[in-house]
This record gives C-alpha cells, sequence and structure tokens, in this order.
C-alpha cells in the first residue's frame, strides 16, 4: 500500500480500514506477549483533523449566512429581499465549492 500523505481523507480511508482490519486479524492469532501491533503513518495524523476542519468550515458558513440574512433583514426590513439576496450569497457558496470539489 502507497498513500500519499496529502490525498483527502477519503482516498486515506479505505487503506486506513484495511491495514485496520489486518491489524485486527493479525493481532488474534498472534501469541500472548506480542498482541499489541499498532500502525504509525504521517498520513493517518492529519485525518481527524481534516474531518473536523470540513465540519467547522460548514458550520461556519451556516453561522455568517444566517447572521447575514438578519443584517439584510434589519436593514432593508423586506423579508423579500433579505431572501434573494441570502439566495444569491448560498450559489456564490455552492459555486465556489463545487469548483474546489471538481479541482480536487
Amino acid at each position: 500500500m502507497n498513500v500519499n500523505p496529502r490525498d483527502p481523507r477519503a482516498v486515506k480511508m479505505p487503506f486506513y480500514t484495511k491495514l485496520e482490519e489486518f491489524i485486527t486479524k493479525t493481532d488474534a492469532a498472534a501469541p500472548e506477549g506480542l498482541k499489541n501491533l499498532i500502525q504509525g503513518s504521517g498520513a493517518w495524523s492529519y485525518m481527524p483533523t481534516e474531518k473536523m476542519m470540513v465540519q467547522n468550515a460548514i458550520q461556519g458558513i451556516l453561522i455568517a449566512v444566517a447572521f447575514a440574512f438578519i443584517i439584510v433583514l434589519l436593514s432593508t426590513g423586506n423579508i423579500i429581499n433579505a431572501a434573494i439576496s441570502i439566495f444569491s450569497v448560498a450559489l456564490v457558496i455552492v459555486s465556489i465549492t463545487a469548483f474546489f470539489f471538481l479541482n480536487g
């Protein structure tokens, strides 16, 4: 198995799962004093951080859009104008996210 540490979590996770299954099977068949097999790789160390960064980015976007809606609503006093503005911002966010996703 050859995993690049810079690959995204979605690419590394199948390799990690396969290796964990191998370690579990090997530990089960090992003699009593050798049942402490562990795996170590620089590729795995960043995976929890990647997961949390995605969750925090989504949470930040949702909070920012909610506050922007409130601000636009309070400043214009028109819910239709606020909804259209937030819809436009949401389309920009979705298009930028899609661009990043498609470019890898």
